[in-house]
């Protein structure tokens, strides 16, 4: 069993397209240089104001671990962060047990 988290973002209007560019173009490669598992990034059908991130990790522990390093470390810290928070107006997290199979399923490419 895996642990996934979903995130879900609301951001500022008009800073949609910045946003996703953002995530798609430096947060999501940085993050996955970094190890992280990202299952999947989605744009919500019903908002355009509306974003989920998906990440899979081995349990809490290495949730808590993984993301200290990233969000403690220079590539984040220095590069795109505040650029990535000014455009989120705030975020949720939802963490579950998930299996491989669900992983599967939600994985993008």
């Amino acid at each position: 069993m895996s642990v996934l988290e979903i995130r879900s973002y609301s951001i500022k209007q008009g800073h949609e397209t910045q946003f996703a560019q953002l995530m798609r173009t430096q947060s999501l490669p940085l993050l996955r240089q970094a190890g992280t598992d990202v299952v999947a990034f989605i744009a919500c059908l019903d908002s355009p104001l509306a974003f989920v991130l998906m990440r899979a990790y081995r349990d809490l522990a290495d949730r808590e671990d993984s993301q200290a390093r990233f969000y403690g470390g220079d590539a984040w810290r220095l590069g795109p962060r505040q650029a990535v928070l000014d455009c989120i107006d705030n975020y949720t997290n939802v963490v579950l047990e998930a299996d491989d199979r669900l992983l599967a399923s939600l994985r993008q490419g």
